[in-house]
C-alpha cells in the first residue's frame, strides 16, 4: 500500500490511516488485528527494519496501530517477519514459515495449557512472545517487545554468564515440555511431532552452499585458525549430517534449531526475563 493511504474495509464498519507499505497479505491481517481489538478507527505507521544478517528468511518491519476503541485511545505494537521468495529456497522457507505458524498458533497454547494443569508458577514458566492469529505461511506477527524494554542481543557479540545461563534454562524448559506432551497427548505427539524432521535437504546444492559460506567466513581469520577450520570442516560436516538424519528410534524431543543470542529477547535490567522468538526450525531430534 502507498504512503498515508486511507483504506475502507469491505464492510466500512472502520477506516484505516496507513503510513508505510505492507503486502496485500499484510493489509488483511492488519484487518482483522484491527477489528478484532475493537479499533473504529486507526492511524497504521509502518517501519521497515534491517536484519543486519541476523534473518536470512525474512524481511522485518515494525508496524504501530494507533486508534479510537470503545473503552477510548489504544496502542498496539507489532514486529512482523514477511517471508522471502527466493526461488532455489522456496520450499526450504515455505517448510519453515509452516512450522512457524504452527508452533505458535498451537503448539505453544498446549504448552501453555500443560503449565497451568501442573500448576507452575508464572515466572517459572517457559516464555515465548505473543503471537497474533492472523499468522500464516507468508508472515509472522508477534508483539513487539522492544516498546517494554526488551533488546535482542548483537549476534556477532559473545554473551554474558547470566545471560547463557537464563537461556539454557530456558531451553530445558522446552525440552521438558516435549517430555510432558508426549506423555500426556501420545496421539498428538505422533501425529504433529514426530514428523517436524530438519527443513534441510542436504542434497548437492545444500552441500554447495554450505561450502560457499564456509569459504567466505574462513578467509576473515588468520592463517593458523583458518588452517585448523579446514582440516576439521569434513568432520563437522559428517557429524551435522548424522544429526539431522538421526532415526525415529533415536529421537526423543523437540529440538529448537534455531536457538541462538539473536532469536532471544532480554530485558535490560535482566531479572531472568527471557523471552524466544523464533519457532520455525524445529525438529524430532536428540535434545
Amino acid at each position: 500500500m502507498s504512503v498515508s493511504k486511507l483504506h475502507l474495509d469491505l464492510d466500512n464498519s472502520f477506516f484505516v490511516n496507513i503510513n508505510g507499505s505492507v503486502s496485500p497479505v499484510v493489509e488483511k491481517c492488519l484487518n482483522y488485528i484491527i477489528k478484532d481489538e475493537g479499533l473504529t478507527a486507526c492511524d497504521v505507521n509502518v517501519k521497515d527494519i534491517s536484519t543486519n544478517g541476523g534473518n536470512y528468511m525474512g524481511s522485518l518491519q515494525e508496524i504501530q496501530l494507533k486508534g479510537l476503541s470503545p473503552t477510548g485511545q489504544k496502542e498496539i505494537n507489532l514486529f512482523l517477519k514477511n517471508k522471502l521468495v527466493v526461488e532455489e529456497f522456496n520450499e526450504l522457507i515455505d517448510d519453515a514459515y509452516n512450522r512457524e505458524a504452527f508452533c505458535y498458533n498451537e503448539l505453544i497454547n498446549i504448552y501453555n495449557v500443560l503449565q497451568e494443569d501442573a500448576n507452575i508458577p508464572t515466572e517459572e514458566r517457559f516464555r515465548t512472545v505473543k503471537c497474533y492469529k492472523e499468522s500464516n505461511i507468508d508472515v509472522t506477527i508477534l508483539e513487539n517487545l522492544t516498546k517494554k524494554g526488551y533488546t535482542t542481543p548483537n549476534r556477532l557479540d559473545a554473551v554474558s554468564f547470566e545471560f547463557a545461563s537464563e537461556t539454557l534454562k530456558q531451553l530445558a524448559k522446552f525440552h521438558a515440555l516435549s517430555f510432558a506432551l508426549r506423555k500426556r497427548n501420545p496421539e498428538f505427539f505422533e501425529k504433529h511431532i514426530k514428523p517436524l524432521r530438519s527443513i534441510y535437504n542436504l542434497d548437492e546444492k545444500w552441500h554447495k552452499f554450505i561450502k560457499q559460506v564456509f569459504d567466505n567466513a574462513v578467509v576473515h581469520l588468520d592463517t593458523e585458525s583458518r588452517n585448523k577450520l579446514v582440516e576439521h570442516y569434513p568432520k563437522m560436516i559428517e557429524r551435522f549430517i548424522q544429526f539431522v538424519n538421526i532415526s525415529d528410534d533415536d529421537a526423543i524431543c523437540l529440538c529448537h534449531g534455531d536457538f541462538r543470542p539473536n532469536n532471544i529477547m532480554k530485558l535490560e535490567e535482566m531479572k531472568g526475563e527471557l523471552c524466544c522468538e523464533s519457532h520455525r526450525n524445529h525438529i524430532y531430534n536428540l535434545n
